[in-house]
């Protein structure tokens, strides 16, 4: 295969990869399949969309199959990269915080200037 196949196969499999996903959503809500045969589930439906898209794409078959496979596992990685993104982030202030400082280092005068503005909340001891 030459640089302008491998182009073709990337670019076929960006596209595909959209309906994959679809697929694997419409399977997940419909058939209650274990969590550890989605990959397996989105190399087949993305083998099966590859297949099926030759009226858009002037690729031979073999190129359109490995289309459908990176896009299967592409799909099943980028959903469960946001899954899991949007399940391990913190919440919260700290969070917030972290976040701001490590985008601008000038942060720190501004976070003493703004945490200093807050009011104090004065607690009555439990204690008698």
């Amino acid at each position: 295969m030459d640089n302008q196949n491998l182009t073709n196969v990337l670019a076929l499999a960006s596209v595909i990869t959209v309906f994959v996903l679809a697929g694997i959503q419409f399977v997940k809500v419909s058939v209650n399949v274990p969590k550890n045969m989605l990959p397996l589930i989105g190399f087949v439906i993305g083998l099966l969309i590859g297949i099926v898209a030759y009226p858009f794409t002037d690729l031979d078959i073999t190129l359109r199959l490995w289309s459908g496979a990176l896009a299967g596992l592409s799909a099943t990685g980028l959903f469960e990269l946001a899954y899991n993104r949007v399940k391990l982030l913190p919440t919260g202030f700290g969070w917030w915080v972290f976040f701001c400082f490590l985008r601008n280092a000038g942060f720190r005068n501004r976070l003493t200037v703004f945490v200093s503005s807050l009011p104090k909340r004065r607690y009555k001891s439990r204690i008698s």
